[in-house]
């Protein structure tokens, strides 16, 4: 785990400002709020907004506590803030100014950036982590598709999301497991079932009418044709029993698509801890524990022959039913029982992806976990807009094998793991992503995968370069230069590129509070344009170029190299892209 982060450390100098103006009777609570040693109540460090302004004439931090706090102290905020500034006494900063309507803007000292781009390369593997998890046991659950085809490129973005953002948790200190939930019983099954029993009738040479609602593409006539070599004409004439066939063949459908998915899933890298099984909470007994569990707690009623959740009391649209007239069990009554054993399972905080049309689930799920005296903050449900593929400026619209779909697989065929995964990632997930083939195939600096990897190759080609020319490139060596040489850069280009460095762990910290993975692209793609332009300017103008004559400035550079590599390198691992060391 890293040292704090020098936004906590900013953070922390304010809050012990405010306390220091507080005891010197600068500040004074209003008689109506609520006093913590002449705090407001629940004020910390922590609720301190500090932000990188837009405009960098405005510093490198702003912080707009004193509007916040500006009707606890009952001060203009202007006032406030220059009260709480008046306080602050600091090294790291070279400035301090107070810009209406009351923000605190500050400037990092040049002392204080070299300092933070040492410790980037003090920390090595583990800078960029910050520890706001603090090992809490979190479930994860994403790319839960139905069993009964292969999985496409809409539900292929969300597994992207919620792999990569499981990587953000765990990279700041959350205990994280990856789950795939399988809707392995229901209705689906045995659709699935009935459409091979035809397809696999027809294969035989049998006149069998394709049912409606049947599933389509090639893919059903692969499992068929699979089934005609294990059992042969066996199950070709229509019979009493074929209840059974359809079950038969539905299970081993449905195994076998998992089996692909999952399968597929690792081909890109996402493994997931646990594949839970729907089917298993019948077997287990968990449906019926659950459905008592309700009852006992006053829950559910008796309406119409079937059983309802009283789920308007946790402010749900509409109650739910749980068992129909018929006796079986509703989706509803096994979400309960799921999200019951994750709670079961000993985990505090469940994130659950969900696809665009799951918009209705929300309220529904957070009904659910309410009835099982858990507060609704526990579960976060993120919801995911799907994906257009394009390709020489059209739309790619299905694959012959899925029938009305393009499959994940085919496109990781096309475009490789890692353009798939940054691409997945690289919008908002609530926004609509269009996805352009031929972009995420070109080795340009368009390409923002490639562009970003070549940085990384990049700055190996250049240690690799010194390395020859006599130079101890060592990381040790490098990390141990005085601060006189480091301070060798001093461009406005090179401070750019040390400052926006140390911007990376407030980056994923962003990421993961405000649950947007797409802000470590804009970031990513931001920092690397800074180097790029730099070492492009070295082309041109021999002052700017790393390695030199001047064996100072040299070692000095190649410290900036390492700086970048070192943070480019722990995005594509956060990432879990490849680390290329020359393209």
């Amino acid at each position: 785990m890293s040292e704090q982060t020098i936004m906590s450390e900013v953070k922390r100098y304010i809050y012990e400002a405010i306390q220091q103006a507080v005891s010197k009777g600068k500040l004074v609570l209003k008689d109506c709020e609520i006093s913590e040693n002449g705090m407001p109540a629940g004020f910390d460090a922590a609720r301190i907004n500090l932000e990188p302004p837009r405009d960098k004439a405005f510093g490198d931090f702003a912080c707009n506590v004193a509007m916040k706090l500006t009707k606890a102290y009952g001060l203009a905020p202007v006032k406030l803030a220059e009260t709480i500034a008046e306080f602050i006494k600091a090294p790291m900063f070279s400035k301090i100014e107070i810009k209406a309507p009351g923000f605190i803007n500050f400037y990092l000292s040049n002392d204080t950036i070299y300092q933070n781009a040492y410790n980037v390369l003090k920390l090595n593997e583990n800078f960029g982590r910050v520890n706001i998890g603090n090992g809490v046991k979190v479930n994860v659950e994403f790319g839960s598709v139905n069993p009964t085809g292969p999985i496409s490129v809409s539900h292929g973005r969300q597994v992207v999301l919620g792999d990569i953002f499981s990587s953000m948790l765990e990279f700041t200190n959350h205990s994280v497991a990856r789950e795939y939930y399988c809707n392995d019983a229901g209705n689906q099954i045995r659709n699935l079932g009935k459409s091979v029993l035809v397809r696999y009738r027809q294969a035989l040479g049998a006149k069998v009418e394709f049912p409606e609602d049947g599933y389509h593409g090639d893919y059903i006539m692969e499992i068929a044709r699979e089934l005609i070599a294990a059992h042969g004409e066996k199950y070709l004439a229509e019979s009493p029993a074929d209840e059974d066939v359809i079950t038969l063949f539905g299970d081993y459908s449905q195994t076998k698509m998992i089996k692909e998915i999952v399968g597929v899933c690792e081909k890109m890298g996402v493994k997931y801890d646990t594949i839970y099984s729907e089917r298993s909470l019948y077997s287990d007994g968990i449906i019926a524990q659950t459905l008592e569990f309700l009852k006992a707690n006053e829950l559910t009623y008796e309406k119409d022959g079937a059983t309802w959740f009283l789920s308007t009391k946790f402010n749900d649209e509409k109650d739910r039913v749980l068992v129909k007239s018929d006796g079986k069990s509703t989706y509803a009554l096994s979400d309960i029982a799921y999200h019951k054993t994750k709670y079961s399972r000993g985990f505090r905080q469940l994130i659950t992806f969900l696809g665009a049309d799951h918009h209705g689930y929300i309220k529904r799920l957070h009904a659910a976990v309410s009835a099982l005296g858990v507060p609704q903050e526990t579960l976060t449900i993120l919801i995911h807009q799907f994906v257009t593929m394009l390709k020489d400026g059209q739309v790619v619209r299905m694959s012959k094998r899925a029938a009305n779909y393009v499959e994940l697989n085919e496109l990781i065929d096309d475009v490789g793991v890692d353009a798939v995964r940054y691409f997945f990632i690289m919008r908002k997930m609530d926004a609509h992503l269009d996805f352009d083939i031929n972009l995420a195939k070109s080795q340009s600096t368009d390409n923002p995968v490639f562009y970003l990897q070549y940085c990384h190759a990049r700055c190996h080609g250049v240690l690799n370069e010194a390395r020859a020319k006599g130079f101890d490139v060592a990381l040790d060596k490098i990390a141990s230069l005085p601060q006189d040489i480091v301070q060798k850069l001093d461009s406005p280009e090179e401070v750019a590129i040390l400052k926006r460095a140390a911007d990376f762990p407030k980056i994923i910290e962003e990421c993961v509070k405000n649950y947007a993975p797409h802000l470590l692209c804009h970031y990513a793609e931001d920092f690397v344009k800074l180097f790029q332009s730099f070492y492009t300017k070295g082309k041109i103008d021999k002052n700017f170029r790393i390695v030199t004559d001047d064996k100072e400035l040299s070692c000095a550079r190649l410290f900036l190299i390492y700086v970048v590599l070192i943070t480019t390198r722990n995005i594509l691992k956060v990432m879990k892209l490849s680390t290329p060391e020359r393209m």
